[in-house]
This record gives structure tokens, C-alpha cells and sequence, in this order.
């Protein structure tokens, strides 16, 4: 999987970033970015959002970088506790299921293994 941020700058230029490829530190700005606007959106009942801003954390967090990197499974537990609750509080329990099971599974992946 790879995800592509697209920024924006002053001029209107557009600029892609491939953050599969991003150091360690900017992936974990972004995961913690998404995880506090999806705790902002729990707060005000915005479900939708929280599944979506929840799950891109998710998603970012099962990337597997190369082993000498610091690994996100701390991260990865945590998004996927709450993106698999907000699911199932909706009634979902396929994509719970399917967050559950792809979290265990990329956490028993090599390269999310603790060096």
C-alpha cells in the first residue's frame, strides 16, 4: 500500500509525498494528527469521521518500513482499538472483524517485529 499526500503550498503548487517512504518521525507526526482529530470527532458524535480519520491512522501504522526503523505497533494497537470499536458501536462487526484480523496480522509480519 502507498500512501500520497498531496500539499498544497502558498502558490498553489501541488506536491506529492509518498509517506510509505518518510522518516519515521513524520509518519508518526501524521498518525498522531489523524488520531487527535478522530478523538476530536468522537467527542461530537461525527462516526463517519472517526472511522475514516481512525482508519487512514490504521492504514499508516501497518505500513511496514524497513526493520531498522522504529516500528509502529503501539501505534497500530491503538488505532485499531478505536477504529474496530467505532465500528462495531455502528453495528459493522465485518469491518471490525477485518481491522482485528489485519492488525494481527501485520503485527506477526517480520518486519513489525522488535529488533
Amino acid at each position: 500500500m502507498i500512501i500520497i499526500i498531496i500539499i498544497v503550498n502558498k502558490q498553489g503548487e501541488r506536491h506529492g509525498i509518498s509517506v510509505s517512504q518518510s522518516p519515521p518521525t513524520v509518519r508518526k507526526d501524521l498518525w498522531l494528527f489523524w488520531m487527535e482529530n478522530a478523538h476530536d470527532c468522537s467527542e461530537q458524535g461525527q462516526w463517519r469521521d472517526v472511522i475514516s480519520l481512525a482508519g487512514s491512522a490504521f492504514d499508516l501504522a501497518c505500513l511496514h518500513g524497513p526493520r531498522d526503523e522504529s516500528c509502529m505497533h503501539i501505534e497500530l494497537t491503538l488505532s485499531a482499538i478505536l477504529v474496530s470499536r467505532a465500528l462495531s458501536d455502528r453495528g459493522e462487526r465485518a469491518g471490525m472483524d477485518a481491522v482485528i484480523l489485519r492488525a494481527l496480522e501485520s503485527l506477526q509480519h517480520p518486519d513489525h517485529a522488535a529488533p
